[in-house]
């Protein structure tokens, strides 16, 4: 008999490769998403073994009404607001969807806890969150006892979530991991993130446009190895625990423009990349580097797509999107930071 695996989230970037990842495993899916700007149902492949609900998490009733019915045995929890710029515009979303939404979801557990063990002794909820939450790690690695320092509303909302995931396991004892992920990047990444954008301002002759002096240090992990990640710390990961998921690269966001450049003119003949630095945004952290060393140790995983062949496959794929007005004015800086 099939897992019942309800995975939230799951038509958004990550969400969608992570179904793809596991769709094929021993599990029955149920897909919960909005479908807001930056999620789309037809990422996930189509499959009997997967079923989809349009909800969003904001409202108690209707996930606990589904999660009543359901009586998953794993929950992953991708859904969120995720983009820093969106937060500094309107903290109030991300509050409503990263911190209420995460809430909902643990009270529903909470409140349905004794149907959903019934048969199912070894439940457990996934939560899915950022190495924003150590805030500027100016030397070394984070770890999972770092302290918590998120500098913006984004990140605040994150750290929160976690907090409230960690006292729900604690008070209540509800099975509970949860996993800190680096920069992501890849397909189907929408196109106001970092990666996406420069390719995609770059392929329309219009100058990339780079926060400060573009030093700003990130960590870099294909999609793909942090999916495997995740299906590993479901499979060997600790109740109760915290995983670092972090790529190998750690670079300048100047340099990862560059490196860009350096595709898109080799590989695919774009040329004449210009580069603007623009004001910096508020609260704009230098540095995120997070340690896998206790992930590794507990489920040996490793990373195996390197930031080269991730960046080539990310930017034929963005080179095969159709740019459209609509598209255009979305890669158009909001706000007056």
């Amino acid at each position: 008999m099939n897992k019942i695996l309800m995975v939230i989230g799951g038509s958004g970037f990550i969400g969608s490769h992570f179904i793809d990842h596991v769709i094929s495993k021993d599990f029955k899916i149920i897909n919960v998403d909005k479908i807001s700007y930056a999620s789309n149902l037809h990422y996930c492949k189509s499959s009997s073994k997967m079923t989809f609900y349009k909800i969003d998490i904001s409202s108690y009733r209707a996930i606990n009404e589904l999660i009543y019915k359901i009586k998953p045995q794993i929950i992953v929890n991708f859904a969120a607001e995720s983009h820093v710029d969106r937060s500094i515009d309107d903290p109030n979303i991300f509050i409503k969807s990263n911190i209420n939404g995460t809430t909902n979801i643990l009270v529903s557990i909470l409140k349905n806890r004794n149907e959903i063990l019934k048969n199912n002794k070894n439940f457990k909820y996934i939560h899915i969150s950022t190495d924003e939450v150590y805030g500027d790690f100016k030397k070394g690695l984070a770890s999972e006892d770092s302290k918590y320092k998120p500098n913006s509303p984004y990140a605040a909302s994150k750290a929160s979530s976690d907090l409230i995931c960690r006292s729900f396991f604690k008070t209540y004892g509800i099975p509970i991991i949860i996993c800190n992920s680096s920069n992501n990047y890849g397909q189907r990444q929408f196109l106001e993130k970092f990666i996406p954008r420069s390719i995609y301002m770059m392929k329309m002759g219009m100058p990339v446009e780079i926060f400060g002096n573009g030093k700003q240090i990130r960590q870099w992990l294909h999609v793909s190895d942090n999916v495997n990640a995740i299906s590993k710390i479901i499979k060997y990961g600790k109740i109760g625990e915290t995983y670092n998921i972090g790529g190998k690269d750690i670079l300048q966001n100047i340099n990862v423009i560059k490196k860009i450049e350096e595709i898109m003119t080799k590989k695919f003949s774009i040329n004449n990349i210009k580069i603007n630095f623009v004001k910096d945004r508020p609260g704009h952290d230098t540095r995120y580097a997070i340690s896998s060393k206790k992930l590794i140790s507990h489920t040996n995983w490793k990373p195996t797509i390197s930031f080269e062949n991730g960046l080539f496959q990310t930017i034929s794929y963005c080179l095969n999107i159709k740019i459209n007005k609509k598209f255009t004015n979305i890669l158009r800086r909001r706000g007056s930071f």
